[in-house]
């Protein structure tokens, strides 16, 4: 009777005359997410997405936006420049103590502030 060894993470395993790759510890999504959320620049990128998002709600607002009250207007403007200046707080997440939850409190009011 011939031996097996035991398969390690990471090793080839052969099913229906295919060659696979067993799945590794750093294929796991739940850690690929932790390391992500461990890397404080994930706020420049979120920074980034709404900066271009602000302006180009600033721009719309500015140039096309024509309510029938024309009160709403000022309302526009002043949520895009709420918008802009907490995408520019945003920036400082990465050097706070806990970047995360700075950076989700700012991504918070984003939405509910200057997205209402």
């Amino acid at each position: 009777m011939e031996r097996r060894r035991p398969v390690e993470c990471g090793d080839d395993v052969e099913r229906e005359g295919r060659k696979r790759k067993r799945a590794t510890k750093e294929d796991d999504p739940k850690k690929k997410m932790a390391a992500a959320m461990r890397d404080p620049m994930l706020w420049h990128k979120v920074a980034a997405v709404s900066g271009v998002a602000a302006l180009g709600l600033g721009t719309y607002g500015a140039h096309m936006f024509r309510p029938e009250n024309p009160a709403y207007k000022e309302v526009w403007h002043t949520a895009s420049l709420y918008h802009l200046v907490h995408t520019a707080a945003l920036l400082g997440a990465p050097i706070t103590k806990r970047p995360n939850v700075f950076g989700g409190l700012l991504t918070a009011g984003i939405v509910l502030f200057c997205g209402t």
